[in-house]
């Protein structure tokens, strides 16, 4: 925002600032299942006189009706609500709806056979319109190419069934992350998955969210845009202190959602939100409503950078692994990844770990690329070079299932891929336990649950490692045992959770390296010298092939 413009606003919003602009509202968050936001209470308070009123956009008889498609950055402090108390304080005639889905993209709404593409279909078809408020998902980036087609083309979609409604598409065009960074995501089909994540400052991502709105409205033969992240912009660079960001530093404050429903007025009504009563309890409402003006009335574009770090580079280290599997066995409980870094550290050596990993893990989630965690690990693959790549038997098998041979037939399938990366390649047989539940095939990825299994822990420990033998020799790979090793260390030791820890970092390193951990390592995670040492003695004894 230039200097001239900036103060000519001052006197604007001095009234605002001296009431209070630098106290934000607090953000709260509601379900992210698909809702209907209208109140049916709302709609009996609408104004008899508003249909009559000169200053809207559109002539019209009875309520502008307004729907608003879209997610989180909808539905937040029921942003569609504040919008609607405040055109009914100015005394418009108006009815509010809203479709929303938590990370919900164009691409799903534009969808005849998913669920909230469906429903979408239906209130477009079905009821009459004046405007539908789309917003352009913002997993879209800089950094891959597949959404921003696939959302510009389901924006094409939804425009034309919006027109044949007789309405008008409005572009909820929103605000760049605070947190600095960004999850990267593919298209693939209608749906998107995320492949990683890459550095983003909050201004560079707002204009380039701007940017890609700016195409979306040409693709559709140049639909209005809310600039909501202008407005946010715009509210940063005058009042700093003002936090319009909820906790999470991506989703609005109710202050946020209250200047979000300003600029949706302002855009709609084509006339000045300031001056309406309706201030939803916040003590900034009117510097809010001057923001908006400021951005949709006047027109002020922030002056915004644009800067796009290159991509980092692995920094070289003495091992990089991958571990696939359940993130309670292979990342979160016992930290493995962590430990192990930190006992390579205590060896004087270096490592990093990724990571590949979901709650109802199988083999058939990771078998090809165009499955969600297929993805993920082609895109991990292709990312990183690694010296060994760690895969758990999955729990989906037990001893009394029946899905280990569904198991190795997807495993066969990425085979080579896998040995294409290094043939340094570990099963990894995990701690069972006892009354574990057992599945059987299904048809699905993830299988589904057929009882309970009556082995004890001892027998589900015994079974993991025959069943890491049996998938290690049909993918031509090796074993972890470190189910056995849990079961010596635990008859023997004991089961402390930094003893768990301890010997998860020596198993991998006793078979990575094919050797026992070295008595000279400085991190024993807080254990005593002779628990330590019987730890790495317990890891050598089952995992150093002879």
């Amino acid at each position: 925002m230039n200097k001239i413009l900036k103060n000519t606003f001052a006197g604007l919003c001095a009234l605002s600032l001296l009431t209070g602009c630098n106290s934000g509202g607090s953000g709260t968050t509601t379900s992210t299942s698909t809702s209907q936001n209208s109140s049916d209470s709302s709609q009996t308070s609408q104004s008899d006189s508003s249909s009559e009123d000169s200053s809207s956009s559109k002539e019209h008889e009875g309520p502008i009706r307004v729907l608003f498609l879209g997610n989180s950055l909808v539905f937040y402090n029921d942003m569609p609500k504040l919008f609607e108390s405040l055109a009914l304080y100015a005394g418009k005639d108006i009815y509010v709806d809203s479709l929303t889905q938590g990370s919900c993209t164009m691409s799903l709404f534009a969808s005849e056979t998913i669920d909230i593409g469906v429903q979408a279909h239906y209130k477009l078809q079905n009821y009459e319109w004046d405007y539908v408020i789309i917003e352009p998902s913002r997993r879209a980036t800089p950094f891959e190419d597949t959404i921003i087609e696939a959302e510009l083309e389901a924006a094409e979609k939804l425009d034309a069934l919006i027109k044949e409604a007789g309405a008008e598409t409005l572009i909820y065009c929103t605000w760049g992350l605070k947190k600095g960074y960004t999850g990267v995501y593919r298209q693939t089909g209608e749906t998107s998955v995320q492949i990683g994540t890459r550095n983003i400052d909050r201004e560079t991502h707002c204009r380039f969210i701007a940017e890609y709105c700016q195409r979306v409205s040409e693709r559709i033969g140049g639909a209005k845009i809310i600039q909501a992240g202008y407005a946010f912009e715009n509210s940063i660079e005058l009042n700093p202190s003002l936090d319009l960001y909820y906790s999470d530093l991506q989703h609005p404050s109710k202050a946020g959602s209250y200047l979000v429903a300003c600029t949706v007025y302002d855009t709609i009504f084509e006339e000045e939100s300031v001056g309406i009563e309706y201030d939803a309890d916040l003590n900034n409402a009117a510097y809010l409503q001057s923001v908006a003006d400021l951005t949709m009335i006047e027109g002020v574009v922030p002056d915004l950078h644009y800067i796009i770090e290159p991509e980092e580079q692995d920094e070289a280290v003495d091992k990089r692994i991958l571990l696939i599997g359940a993130p309670t066995i292979m990342r979160d409980d016992y930290t493995p990844g962590a430990n192990f870094i930190s006992l390579m550290e205590g060896l004087g050596k270096t490592a990093a770990v990724e990571g590949v990993y979901d709650g109802n893990f199988t083999y058939r989630q990771i078998q090809d690329d165009q499955s969600e965690k297929g993805l993920a690990l082609m895109e991990m693959l292709a990312a990183h070079e690694f010296d060994a790549i760690i895969i758990q038997v999955g729990r989906r098998m037990t001893k009394q299932s029946s899905t280990e041979e569904e198991e190795i037939k997807a495993l066969l399938k990425i085979k080579e891929l896998l040995h294409s990366e290094t043939d340094n390649i570990f099963i990894f047989a995990p701690k069972g336990d006892s009354n574990q539940t057992k599945f059987r095939d299904d048809g699905s990825p993830t299988y589904v649950s057929d009882g309970k299994d009556s082995s004890t822990q001892a027998e589900q420990c015994q079974y993991y490692d025959e069943a890491a033998d049996r998938i290690a020799a049909a993918i031509n790979a090796k074993k972890c045992p470190y189910s056995m090793s849990y079961m010596d260390y635990k008859d023997n030791v004991g089961t402390s959770k930094a003893g768990v820890g301890y010997l998860y970092a020596c198993c991998f390193y006793s078979c990575i390296f094919n050797q026992k951990v070295p008595d000279t390592g400085t991190w024993i995670n807080g254990l005593t010298t002779a628990v330590a040492s019987s730890i790495r003695e317990i890891a050598a004894n089952h995992c150093v092939s002879e």
